[in-house]
């Protein structure tokens, strides 16, 4: 079980929608020896259903994804919380709030808390190529995660008197 969850979601061959997969991938080298038993990082091109079962292992989620409301490069990481069940249909184009809402509707549990990091992109041609704002947000985009990880390690091995 792991107790972190980040799911990069995008097609790193339309442009700035990789970007997910850009991050999943920095956060898999930051996490190459440490906490591995802890986080868990997947890069999907699109959640599915058969995300559930690692999302209801999970007590932290965490989503990555390209966003066409931001301006390009623009980070937002925002409390999410599962979709009206009756939003939440079975299929294979799904939200993270949606994907939340099956995951308590199949297995009558949610992770403790859930997030979605969303970073602005402009260009979501064939390329596998990101903008340069965009490629230029990575960084920052990684650092938030591994700084709201690293809190919740933190406070989990005090609350269990673990030094």
């Amino acid at each position: 079980m792991s107790r972190y969850l980040i799911v990069a979601c995008g097609n790193p061959l339309r442009g700035d929608d990789g970007v997910g997969w850009r991050v999943a991938g920095a956060l898999r080298s930051s996490f190459a020896d440490s906490h591995v038993e802890l986080v868990e990082i997947c890069a999907v091109h699109q959640l599915t259903p058969e995300l559930a079962d690692q999302l209801r292992q999970a007590q932290t989620a965490i989503f990555v994804d390209a966003a066409l409301d931001l301006a390009p490069g623009h980070i937002e990481l925002a409390t999410i919380s599962p979709a009206k069940a009756s939003h939440a249909k079975l299929s294979h184009a799904l939200t993270p709030q949606m994907l939340l809402a099956l995951t308590q509707g199949f297995y009558g549990t949610l992770p403790e808390e859930s997030f979605l990091l969303k970073i602005g992109g402009s260009s979501f041609e064939i390329s596998a190529e990101l903008s340069q704002p965009v490629q230029r947000s990575i960084r920052e985009a990684v650092e938030k995660i591994l700084r709201m990880l690293a809190r919740r390690m933190d406070a989990t091995t005090e609350a269990s008197g673990i030094s």
